[in-house]
């Protein structure tokens, strides 16, 4: 299939998608909602199956899937609105703080075909269930994620891996301290060196690494999860 034709079903498949989503439609005014806040990029509603009185749901006017597909001036209209909408329902519903959040992707909670950020006013004993459980990393797993995390970055948007910290001025990671002295002590030797490896890994995996963050497998990847809470 040529350039020309892929660029046509993927906009063919966006204008469906825009045309079977729910919320496209409430942007468009066919469906009836209540209307909390609106500009020329964002929307705010209510939930109509709140999780607390006063659950706003906020999304850009455009049609996006996932928050990778969200332009950068776009995401951060929503965000400067989540903050004042949240500020909002504090003093307005005399609630004790609010719960803002993203069900990025099926596996994540999400069922909207539309990205949306959730604003939630929450009330002390309200019994809902928004936490998140500790499920602990063995510290080689969490340095394995570092560095992976580094090399997209640096690959996609040039961010370098921290510079090495000047030996002998590292601060204590409090657990391996307390627990694990020896140990600490020498993976913060080994710290300089394996940081390093992690810039190099950022300026040398433009194949593999910016594969891995195109946004088309992104959103493939989304796709892929299973459906769970709204939106």
């Amino acid at each position: 299939m040529d350039g020309t034709a892929s660029g046509a079903s993927s906009e063919q498949a966006a204008a469906l998608q825009k045309e079977n989503c729910l919320f496209c439609h409430i942007v468009e005014g066919k469906v009836l909602s209540r209307k909390v806040y609106e500009d020329e990029s964002v929307i705010a509603i209510l939930d109509i199956n709140p999780a607390n009185a006063g659950h706003i749901l906020l999304m850009p006017k455009e049609h996006y899937l996932f928050m990778p597909q969200v332009p950068e001036t776009v995401i951060g209209r929503v965000f400067i609105i989540a903050k004042q909408l949240s500020h909002a329902a504090i003093r307005a519903l005399r609630t004790d703080g609010t719960t803002i959040f993203v069900a990025n992707g099926g596996i994540a909670g999400q069922r909207a075909p539309h990205f949306m950020v959730h604003i939630i006013p929450r009330l002390t004993g309200d019994g809902l269930a928004l936490s998140v459980a500790e499920n602990p990393v063995a510290a080689e797993v969490q340095e394995q994620v570092k560095k992976q995390l580094q090399a997209v970055l640096g690959a996609t948007i040039g961010v370098a891996a921290p510079a090495a910290t000047a030996a002998g001025s590292e601060p204590p990671i409090a657990e391996e301290e307390e627990n694990k002295p020896k140990k600490a002590r020498r993976e913060r030797k080994e710290q300089a060196a394996e940081t390093e490896e992690a810039k190099e890994a950022g300026e040398g995996k433009a194949g593999a690494s910016e594969s891995g963050a195109d946004l088309d497998t992104i959103t493939n990847m989304l796709l892929g999860g299973k459906g769970g809470r709204n939106g």
